[in-house]
């Protein structure tokens, strides 16, 4: 914990002496790597009103206000598919090159941050759990939260890897615990155990999962997602239902997959050729024959939630971003940018 908080200090150091700046002008500015960033939701949430798996990964809408424009001023922001296709041809990146991207498909992403990104003349790439807009269904973390959130139970018994552990669901600091604990539970099991285990939390805790009517609260909707379109955003896949795919069988880790590319395709009119893995932070979230499925599906690249910068001579199947959320402030964006390029550079090689 203190080794984390002298890192950040240092950073915030950094950033206010002016060196951050004075780097990125005679260093990271000129060098042919990108940094993709990874958004999820852009909203201003009180506690009581929690929405998403973790409070993590959103971001308020001043602190990406804040960011864009800061971002928009001193980089080369490009979209995702101008980096796919540098690398696919073998070509240098161009110089000081951004791309910013969204997983899951939140319905703030219509609401909060596509106005901010059109204010600044920015693209970003959106990629959609497709079978969860519209409201048709709910990521199942957000199954997971409405239990939490509707239940009167006090606690509840689960196995854990540790054996069973009884979780106390009392207050909102409980809850929010207890999804810390659940929602690694349910990444490693394919998708008929996700969903007997979902079921039987629900059952457990006594609330009815079939009454979800704020789906279409959270999700967007197809009319949102051409709106911005139409505005000069772009589009890929993110699964059907944000499964975690290498605990999937075969079959269905590829219908999930082709099938996400079906559905956009149809509702959009146009190929959909990228790819975001769901859960994608480490290696036991897609791993090879995950990726094989995704290139024989007919997506020209994927991106991971790997910390990192690419190149040239990045995998396209497994190209790293950079994760922003909620305690990302502009000072430690702005010097981890900066950071990531000149490691690349300086240790990777």
């Amino acid at each position: 914990m203190l080794k984390f908080f002298i890192k950040q200090c240092i950073k915030v150091i950094l950033y206010y002496s002016g060196m951050i700046e004075l780097l990125h002008s005679l260093i990271t500015s000129k060098l042919r790597v990108a940094v993709i960033l990874r958004y999820h939701s852009v909203a201003d949430l009180k506690d009581e009103n929690f929405a998403y798996a973790s409070p993590q990964i959103t971001v308020s809408t001043k602190n990406f206000e804040e960011q864009i424009r800061y971002l928009a001023k001193r980089y080369n922001i490009i979209s995702l598919e101008d980096i796919v296709l540098h690398i696919k041809e073998d070509k240098p990146l161009p110089k000081n090159s951004l791309a910013i991207t969204f997983d899951d498909g939140y319905k703030d992403n219509y609401l909060n941050a596509y106005p901010i990104l059109k204010k600044y003349g920015v693209t970003a790439t959106f990629f959609l759990a497709a079978g969860c807009l519209n409201g048709k269904d709910v990521l199942w973390t957000h199954r997971i939260i409405y239990i939490l959130k509707e239940t009167k139970k006090k606690e509840i018994s689960l196995k854990t890897q540790d054996g069973s552990n009884v979780l106390n669901l009392e207050t909102l600091k409980d809850k929010l615990n207890a999804i810390d604990i659940i929602n690694p539970i349910i990444l490693r099991l394919d998708q008929s155990k996700r969903e007997e285990f979902i079921t039987d939390l629900a059952n457990k805790l006594e609330v009815d999962i079939n009454r979800q009517e704020y789906s279409h609260k959270y999700m967007l909707s197809w009319a949102e997602v051409k709106e911005m379109e139409k505005g000069g955003m772009s589009f890929g896949s993110h699964t059907i239902t944000h499964c975690n795919l290498p605990h999937c069988s075969y079959d269905y880790a590829k219908k999930e997959i082709e099938g996400s590319k079906t559905i956009l395709e149809e509702e959009l009119g146009k190929p959909i050729n990228l790819f975001s893995y769901p859960n994608g932070t480490i290696k036991i979230h897609f791993n090879e024959e995950v990726k094989r499925i995704v290139e024989e599906s007919g997506f020209i690249s994927a991106v991971t939630s790997v910390d990192g910068v690419v190149d040239k001579k990045s995998d396209l199947y497994e190209l790293k971003r950079k994760g922003v959320g909620k305690d990302m402030k502009l000072c430690l964006l702005a010097t981890e940018i900066v950071i990531s390029m000149i490691k690349e550079i300086f240790f990777k090689r």
